[in-house]
């Protein structure tokens, strides 16, 4: 009996784990710390902001907006996520979109990707090369469609009597072409590439050929 409440009895940390325990303790307070930094140094802002004449109801309409936004990237996030085998909880997909949106609004140049990339690497043993084809696929998509969209639009503004833009015409109408031949083709190179190269092939070609 002694040596089973021996046995239960919890093992001390290593090194490692400690080491991580104090990198997470240190990393959750620079970011609140970031965001009491962020709060006071535009204070004056936040105030301006809750005394303008802006309706009270559009500020508290903005809150399931948000809701709904970090929602639909939540979801663009997490399916794709399942053609290297990998399923993500729809809580845990949400939280760790939020944890890493707010991250953006503290840390420039997109922080929250970066660490977003290092939290599924530590628990779901994603590779970084799939990780990466995986945020190139999902921004191929989304500049894809919406240079479809303006395209689109900037042809119904001819039609109706504008003067065309060739510039943004030809742009918009360039990305469109580009995104779709790396959406339908690229995984289907004729050709051998460097080893990390067709690493990352193979991972936007898992997606590409994933059509749900």
């Amino acid at each position: 009996m002694l040596e089973n409440i021996a046995d239960a009895q919890p093992k001390p940390k290593s090194l490692k784990q400690r080491l991580k325990l104090l990198i997470s303790v240190l990393l959750t307070l620079i970011f609140i710390l970031g965001i009491i930094f962020f709060v006071v140094s535009h204070i004056a802002e936040f105030k301006e902001l809750w005394s303008s004449p802006l309706p009270r109801h559009i500020l508290v309409l903005m809150i399931p907006s948000y809701l709904l936004m970090l929602t639909i990237n939540s979801e663009l996030f997490r399916h794709p996520l399942k053609a290297y085998g990998l399923r993500l909880g729809t809580v845990e997909s949400l939280a760790l979109t939020a944890s890493t949106t707010a991250i953006n609004y503290v840390i420039p140049l997109k922080s929250g990707s970066g660490v977003k990339g290092i939290y599924l690497a530590g628990h779901h043993k994603i590779t970084v090369t799939n990780y990466v084809a995986l945020l190139v696929a999902i921004s191929t998509l989304t500049l894809t469609v919406a240079s479809f969209f303006a395209t689109v639009g900037l042809i119904i503004l001819v039609i109706g009597g504008s003067r065309p833009n060739i510039i943004l015409l030809t742009y918009f109408s360039s990305t469109t072409l580009v995104g779709f031949l790396a959406i339908f083709f690229l995984g289907r190179l004729p050709f051998k590439l460097p080893g990390k190269l067709t690493a990352f092939v193979l991972g936007w070609d898992a997606l590409r050929t994933t059509p749900r």
